[in-house]
């Protein structure tokens, strides 16, 4: 694990975040940016997500092929502790060997960890996450750390996520 510096800041309505720190590897650089102002993760080409539990359903044979339904087994609906006015924050990188299975959320070879709050009020609609609600947002849940891993190695994912208002 390395810990990392984090610039966070708003420009033209939009929260971005820049990360620089030291690894095995050399130097790395992200950037972070928030469409509707809602942060996502960003390193170099990798987007990173939070990876939902999954309940698969079979819902019928198509020869060599199925129709499948997945549903959440886990928690999704977090909202991030990210301070657009803080001028650094610090986020955890495990990193791990390459293996045989990159994008297979078991084995993924970086992982960022995030503070973030569970969101009651952001519900699932017709069986899919409701809209992402507007940043900043409140919660009286307790904080907790969750793991973001690159996007291909989601199946059921929220890349997306509401900023948590600073607490005072």
């Amino acid at each position: 694990m390395i810990e990392v510096v984090v610039v966070v800041g708003i420009s033209g309505g939009q929260l971005f975040v820049i990360v620089w720190g030291v690894t095995a590897l050399g130097i790395l650089g992200w950037f972070w940016r928030g469409r509707d102002r809602r942060p996502q993760r960003e390193r170099g080409p990798l987007v990173f997500s939070y990876s939902i539990g999954q309940d698969w359903l079979k819902l019928r044979d198509r020869g060599m092929t199925a129709d499948w339904q997945v549903y959440p087994s886990s928690r999704w609906n977090y909202a991030l502790a990210v301070d657009p006015a803080a001028q650094s924050q610090k986020i955890t990188v495990t990193e791990h060997e390459l293996g045989d299975r990159p994008f297979a959320a078991e084995g993924t070879p970086m992982q960022l960890q995030v503070k973030a709050k569970l969101l009651p009020s952001w519900m699932a609609t017709e069986g899919t996450a409701g809209v992402v609600p507007e940043s900043p947002v409140e919660s009286a849940e307790k904080e907790e750390t969750i793991s973001l891993i690159p996007y291909a190695a989601a199946k059921l994912r929220i890349t997306s996520f509401p900023r948590l208002k600073e607490s005072s």
